[in-house]
C-alpha cells in the first residue's frame, strides 16, 4: 500500500492531472483527498509509525508512565 501512495504522491506532484483517488481494500471504498499528495513520500512516515507502534506493544508497562493504557487494569 505504501508503495502506491508513493506513486500517487508523485504523480500529483509531476504535473499529472488527478482528479480522484481511491483506496479500495476488501471491497471496501475509501476516497483520498488528492490534495495532500505534495511529492513526499508517504512510506517514510508510515514505516516511522509502524516502529513506534510495535516499540509501544513491546515495552512493559510501569506505575509511572503517562501513557493512559500503561497502567489499566482489567
Amino acid at each position: 500500500m505504501e508503495y502506491s501512495l508513493d506513486v500517487l504522491s508523485s504523480l500529483c506532484s509531476s504535473n499529472k492531472h488527478v482528479s480522484k483517488a481511491e483506496l479500495i481494500d476488501n471491497g471496501q471504498h475509501t476516497s483520498l483527498p488528492v490534495d495532500a499528495f505534495d511529492g513526499q513520500t508517504i512510506s517514510t512516515p508510515f514505516q516511522q509509525l509502524e516502529s513506534q507502534w510495535q516499540e509501544l506493544l513491546l515495552s512493559p508497562a510501569t506505575g509511572n508512565s503517562t501513557w493512559p493504557l500503561a497502567t489499566w487494569q482489567e
